[in-house]
């Protein structure tokens, strides 16, 4: 049997992409079907080497563009860009005719579904108003306690000890007083710490508060439509007459 493939576009640089590739692997690996292929593209040299800004998005967006219709033409059935952001994951929706996900509302369905009110913990500052912008345009703002940040930008992530020690901070304090229910990690460069979270969560808690990581969610989400054959609306993603061909 042919085994469906999937791209993960990484929307930045080669050199900032490299750190998290293994990572990204071991993190998807368990969450893959076994009639799927996963295969990673970062965006080359001219893309920043991460996402913490508007501008950031827009200037690497042509470039997610450009692979994402060069993934459809060579045969991928399925596009994860990876990035909680979502950068130009709704332009791309636009256009190619496979399935594409982003990092955001693959995570926030996924805390829909275990609690009603749930926190973010991202990274730094300048996301926290990024995020609530997601939120209201997915309609989750409503069961969104807070954003919280960790304080540690994205070429930081590598240093675990200083991650888990953030992430642990900020959870308790979302569950504690923001009244959060769940905890959504905030950047897909958070890799191989859900577990351990959970595990640090209710130990100090003394219950059980689901910390979904928005790489399996994605993955997951995506391999549904595949498997269900569901991609964007053609009325609500209509194709632009003015995209160059």
């Amino acid at each position: 049997m042919t085994k469906q493939r999937i791209l993960v576009i990484i929307p930045i640089s080669d050199k900032g992409a490299r750190p998290f590739i293994d990572a990204f692997k071991r993190e998807i690996e368990p969450i893959r079907h076994p009639n799927v292929q996963v295969d990673y593209q970062a965006l080359g040299d001219r893309a920043t080497p991460f996402i913490q800004s508007r501008a950031a998005e827009l200037w690497d967006g042509r470039d997610i563009a450009r692979v994402a219709l060069e993934a459809e033409r060579d045969g991928y059935e399925g596009l994860f860009i990876n990035c909680f952001g979502e950068p130009a994951v709704e332009a791309v929706k636009e256009i190619v005719d496979i399935p594409v996900v982003g990092g955001f509302a693959p995570a926030m369905m996924n805390a829909a579904m275990v609690s009603s009110r749930f926190s973010i913990v991202t990274v730094v500052s300048s996301v926290v108003p990024m995020l609530w912008d997601l939120a209201r345009q997915w309609g989750m703002a409503n069961h969104l306690a807070s954003v919280r940040q960790a304080g540690i930008p994205v070429e930081q992530l590598e240093d675990k000890d200083a991650l888990k020690s953030a992430l642990l901070a900020q959870s308790l304090k979302a569950v504690q007083d923001d009244q959060a229910e769940a905890i959504v990690l905030g950047c897909t460069g958070m890799l191989e710490v859900n577990q351990w979270l959970t595990s640090e969560l209710e130990t100090q808690l003394g219950r059980y508060v689901p910390v979904v990581a928005p790489v399996g969610a994605a993955i997951g989400m995506l391999q549904s439509l595949m498997s269900n054959q569901l991609r964007a609306s053609r009325i609500t993603y209509e194709p632009p007459t003015e995209f160059p061909q």
